[in-house]
């Protein structure tokens, strides 16, 4: 669950899938608090050739549907393909067995979990897997590059 890694079949590499959180961590579960924004990234490298990343809840296909607060955006990464997966003001509802997938061959999952008041209380007690707000971190080399600037401004006033 979580991760598929790319095997060499005859000629062809099948590429390696995952989905990370928005850490950018492969998860095979995710915790989520209700009212937030599930955020889940589906990582394929390299490209697979004509083959569109498809995200599905069980056997359910998940595209954009405004309406709900959901959107599935695909974009070229380097050498590969991302595919994010957002949930606006999630739902216990939504909580679920999700999956992307790359065409017939690979395949990954992930088990969310949308928690309230009560959940929470509960999780608290056992597990350790990250809870997510629905905010994307700020860049981890954001915070050096901004102790630099100031340190160099502090200087320069010197």
């Amino acid at each position: 669950m979580g991760v598929n890694r790319g095997v060499r079949r005859g000629r062809r590499t099948v590429p390696d899938i995952e989905v990370r959180d928005p850490r950018g961590e492969a998860v095979s579960e995710a915790y989520y608090r209700v009212d937030s924004t599930v955020g889940l990234q589906c990582v394929v490298m390299p490209v697979p050739p004509s083959r569109p990343v498809r995200w599905t809840r069980g056997d359910t296909p998940v595209t954009t549907r405004p309406e709900r607060g959901i959107r599935v955006d695909t974009s070229l990464m380097g050498s590969g393909l991302s595919s994010w997966l957002h949930i606006a003001r999630a739902a216990v509802s939504d909580s679920g067995n999700y999956s992307c997938s790359a065409g017939d061959t690979i395949r990954a999952e992930v088990r969310v979990h949308v928690l309230d008041g009560e959940s929470l209380s509960q999780r608290k007690l056992g597990g350790n897997a990250p809870l997510h707000d629905g905010r994307r971190p700020s860049h981890h080399l954001l915070h050096p590059f901004l102790f630099l600037l100031v340190t160099y401004a502090v200087l320069a006033l010197t």
